[in-house]
């Protein structure tokens, strides 16, 4: 009758607010982040195209082409001394492979493969 509203009920209604605010703002922040990841490998992905195009015309890699395109390269490790037996090599890109070079090189590495 006052008009007041008692202590108790204020701190509750501030207790719902700030978790409601909270969890609106996590509700945002994961669409903005997936639109930023999207945005980045489309950007990355036309940067490796321009790249790309650069070299259309020429017949056979060459050195500087692995520079500019190529971040590394992981040769599996060979079965035995004098085996011919297949070995996987990876390519990784550069601006088009997800993952940093240090999560491929340390994930690759967890596997047993070695490193040329």
């Amino acid at each position: 009758m006052l008009g007041k509203i008692p202590e108790e009920v204020c701190i509750n209604l501030l207790e719902k607010y700030q978790k409601e605010k909270k969890s609106l703002t996590e509700t945002i922040t994961a669409p903005e982040q997936k639109a930023q990841t999207i945005r980045d490998d489309a950007a990355n992905a036309d940067e490796f195209i321009r790249r790309l195009k650069a070299y259309m015309e020429i017949p056979q890699l060459t050195c500087e082409m692995c520079i500019e395109l190529i971040e590394f390269i992981p040769v599996d490790e060979c079965p035995g001394k004098y085996s011919k037996a297949p070995r996987e090599i990876h390519i990784y890109y550069k601006l088009i492979d997800k993952k940093s070079s240090a999560e491929q090189i340390a994930s690759w590495g967890a596997n047993g493969n070695e490193k040329v």
